[in-house]
């Protein structure tokens, strides 16, 4: 039994028939796993200051809600999103971290720990760390000015 022999009995339509069911497969996974992550929830942290005060704020910036969520951060500082449950998409939350007077009791660098799931991740968690310096956060005065309806930023140093 030769190669034409072998040949003879596939059709070129056969061929291409199959590595078109092969490609489309592999469209259909690359599609799904994009539509996923597309489709998750994504909280991001940050720190703000306003006026004197420096304000922790978590925001759910993916497009499904955030849910059995645990926040920890660093002694000596308080956590106040340790009873946060659920962050629906475009939500945010913040809360007072501390004032510029209080600072300098403080250590220099800031931890919270987030660990969250969301609709594609019932079975994991998802673990995200942020660092920040309070220095960074102290270098500027901002104050909202209402007449022009804008922040004025001044450099503290």
């Amino acid at each position: 039994m030769g190669i034409a022999s072998l040949f003879s009995w596939i059709d070129l339509s056969d061929v291409i028939a199959g590595i078109s069911a092969i490609i489309a497969i592999f469209s259909y996974l690359e599609g799904r796993k994009l539509r996923m992550g597309q489709s998750r929830a994504f909280l991001y942290m940050d720190m703000m200051q306003i006026e004197s005060d420096i304000y922790v704020v978590i925001r759910n910036i993916g497009h499904s809600p955030a849910f059995d969520i645990s926040i920890t951060v660093n002694k000596p500082f308080s956590n106040r999103f340790e009873n946060l449950k659920l962050i629906p998409p475009t939500v945010s939350y913040r809360y007072l971290l501390l004032s510029r007077k209080e600072a300098n009791q403080y250590p220099k660098e800031v931890i919270f720990s987030v660990k969250y799931r969301d609709a594609y991740s019932k079975s994991s968690y998802r673990n995200e760390c942020y660092h920040f310096t309070l220095a960074d956060y102290l270098k500027y005065h901002i104050g909202y000015d209402a007449e022009s309806n804008s922040y004025d930023i001044k450099k503290t140093y």
